[in-house]
């Protein structure tokens, strides 16, 4: 079932993409945040960075939805850092993180505004901006 979710996730058809998604969060549910850990979040982060531009779409918006049935721990350690890479690579035409998505909502209720700022900072400090 694993295999045939992943590979629902680089259909062409968006509403099966979606769908994917969807059934990845129920297995998280089902066989847990361990097992997902070591099977689904390594395979969805690996999109990151496929040369497709709809896979990478794909990898945030599972992201998105992994991010709440994850435990914090593979949220903030193994998630925030592909969004953030993915994110440092959008002024190179890699792909793009749209703000007051629900992951950033997600997070910054754990991390709090500092959190918010300092990523902010590091974003715009990378870009050549200055706060």
């Amino acid at each position: 079932l694993n295999s045939l979710c992943m590979a629902w996730l680089v259909d062409h058809v968006y509403a099966i993409r979606e769908a994917a998604t969807s059934n990845l969060r129920k297995l998280v549910e089902r066989f847990g945040h361990t097992w997902a850990q070591g099977t689904i979040v390594p395979k969805v982060l690996a999109m990151a960075a496929d040369p497709n531009y709809l896979h990478r779409m794909t990898t945030l918006f599972c992201i998105n939805v992994l991010s709440e049935v994850c435990r914090q721990e593979v949220t903030t350690t193994q998630m925030l850092p592909t969004v953030l890479r993915m994110a440092l690579g959008s002024h190179l035409g890699h792909t793009w993180v749209t703000p007051g998505s629900h992951l950033g909502s997600h997070l910054g209720s754990h991390l709090g505004h500092t959190w918010e700022v300092t990523t902010t900072q590091m974003l715009l400090s990378h870009l050549g901006h200055t706060w």
